[in-house]
């Protein structure tokens, strides 16, 4: 009998949400919404597949306590049964992602409702959601959802990222600008354009966190030369702001895989100072977890590389 890829996986994230809301308070029959949602009533463990299936275009219409109380029962059932319950993936996961224009206070109000391990668990659900279910929704609103419910949960203090950023900037203080003509490898046109304007002539220290921010999928187009020069900035950005660069600092971690062709020219261009600099970077970003650092091969493969420089 075949084995489902990373079924261990999903029994660990179910048995987690079982765990967190286990003694979850039920708001009762007249918190949990208006009479869209009266189908669900009850302990969210004894809610049946069906009447989850049946209802599942409501979410919408759950208070902000409802949607809380019956969150697990949503969860497992994208886990377990992801085709059958449609589109009811699609409106857990908006309604756990923050909205791209502040003012919206749904989601804020449902954080309200959760514990510590409760926040946990929502955060690894959506932290191997695009692993499980690979290709169903936007990586960018996927990541942007993860960092949104990381922010509260982050264990590394401020003082130590702090640390690490003076560390990386000790280890560029003396890395030269590597001038207009050797920072992108293309013409100077569209996204490309975009890049060389945003980045030539500035020194490292001083581009703005918005042109990075803004800039954040153009990074192939700089040279290696110039990536090694402006890294500094990238993971400086990251470990500071990494509750608003969105995607940023998944890039930086990107670029820096050894699997990536250009690899071997960028490393050239690194002090041994500089590789401890990215290594303890790396680290922190584990620490951090961004973006479900700890579950992703990917990322642990790379961080891995890196600690051959210690």
């Amino acid at each position: 009998m075949a084995i489902e890829p990373y079924e261990e996986l999903r029994q660990i994230l179910m048995n987690q949400i079982d765990e967190a809301f286990l003694n979850n308070r039920y708001p009762g029959d007249d918190g949990i919404g208006g009479d869209e949602v009266s189908k669900f009533s009850g302990k969210w463990q004894d809610i049946p597949l069906e009447t989850i299936i049946y209802n599942r275009s409501v979410i919408a219409e759950f208070s902000t306590e409802g949607f809380a109380y019956y969150l697990p029962a949503f969860l497992k059932a994208i886990i377990t049964h992801h085709q059958e319950v449609d589109v009811l993936a699609d409106k857990v996961l908006l309604s756990l992602t923050p909205p791209e224009i502040p003012g919206d206070r749904f989601l804020i109000k449902v954080i309200e409702e959760l514990d510590t391990k409760q926040k946990w668990a929502v955060r690894d659900f959506l932290a191997v959601y695009e692993m499980l279910f690979p290709g169903s929704i936007i990586s960018g609103d996927l990541r942007r959802a993860i960092s949104y419910w990381s922010v509260p949960l982050s264990n590394v203090p401020l003082g130590e990222r702090q640390q690490v950023v003076k560390t990386i900037e000790l280890a560029w203080k003396d890395s030269q600008y590597p001038g207009d003509d050797k920072l992108i490898n293309t013409p100077r046109r569209d996204d490309a354009g975009e890049l060389w304007l945003g980045f030539a002539g500035n020194k490292w220290q001083d581009v703005p966190l918005n042109t990075l921010i803004k800039n954040r999928d153009n990074f192939f187009f700089f040279t290696p030369e110039a990536f090694t020069y402006y890294l500094s900035a990238l993971m400086t950005a990251s470990i500071l702001h990494y509750e608003t660069v969105d995607i940023l600092s998944h890039n930086v971690i990107f670029h820096l895989d050894p699997d990536r062709m250009i690899f071997g020219e960028i490393m050239t261009k690194f002090n041994s100072q500089q590789k401890q600099a990215v290594r303890l970077f790396l680290e922190t970003c584990a620490k951090l977890d961004f973006y479900g650092f700890q579950y992703s091969p990917t990322e642990l493969r790379i961080l891995n590389h890196w600690k051959q420089h210690e």
